[in-house]
This record gives C-alpha cells, structure tokens and sequence, in this order.
C-alpha cells in the first residue's frame, strides 16, 4: 500500500509540473515566476518607492529608474520581487511627489542604486506590504 500511494503522489507530481509547463511556467508550482509591470505590479513598485524614501535620510527623493526584472510569486496573497535601479531626482525628500522629478546629473549628486524589493499584496484583506528592501 505504501509503495501504490508513492507512485499515486508521482503522478500527481507529474501531473501538476506538465500543468506548469503547459502554462508557460517551469519549476515548482508556488514558485517566483517572471511577470509584466501590470496595474497591480506598478502600485506595488510605488509603494515600495515610496517605502524605500520614507525611510531615507537623504536630501533628494528618488524615482525608479530602470525595472530591471519583475517576479510574481503565490503565496497567502501575492509577492512581487523587483529588480530595479534607482536614481536620485530633483525633487526634495521632503516633496509628496517625485514622479514629475527630473534625475540629477550633476557629478556628485547624481546616483543609481540597484535594489530588490518584495511586496505582498493581499487582496482581499486590503493589504499591502514591504517585506523586503535590500540596495546596493
């Protein structure tokens, strides 16, 4: 019996990784896979900017760059993981809004970051959250 019930959850296995292979997605159901910057992606990238600035001490705000990639993942909600790069703009850390801002591109004070974050978004709970913030 317990010979027939590995072979029953191989199959499932099977089943369920062609399943992920037929739709495009290699590897392990559940995991990161690459993604568009839809709607839903773009509030996210947002809020992580506006996350990422908020706990900045520097003078200047800063605006994304470059999306570098974009990962969606299922998890008790859903995980975005962006790879961006980020610039410096001419605007104040202090201003509400940076999207208008130009980069600085002055020697010294012009800047660009890569950083990755992850955001989970819960839809149904009206939830948003950074759970990762990591720049180099």
């Amino acid at each position: 019996m317990a010979a027939g019930g590995g072979c029953w959850l191989g199959v499932c296995g099977l089943v369920l990784l062609s399943g992920a292979l037929a739709l495009g997605r290699p590897g392990l159901v559940g995991a990161p896979v690459e993604a568009t910057l839809d709607a839903e992606a773009q509030r996210a990238l947002q809020f992580a900017m506006e996350r990422y600035n908020r706990g900045s001490n520097d003078a200047f705000r800063s605006r994304v760059a470059q999306v570098v990639s974009v990962h969606k993942q299922l998890v008790a909600g859903i995980k975005y993981i962006f790879n961006v790069k980020v610039g410096r703009t001419s605007c104040r850390n202090s201003d509400v809004v940076a999207g208008d801002c130009e980069f600085l591109v002055e020697p010294g004070q012009a800047k660009t970051t890569t950083c990755t974050f992850e955001v989970v978004v819960v839809p149904w709970q009206n939830t948003i959250r950074l759970v990762k913030n990591e720049c180099q």
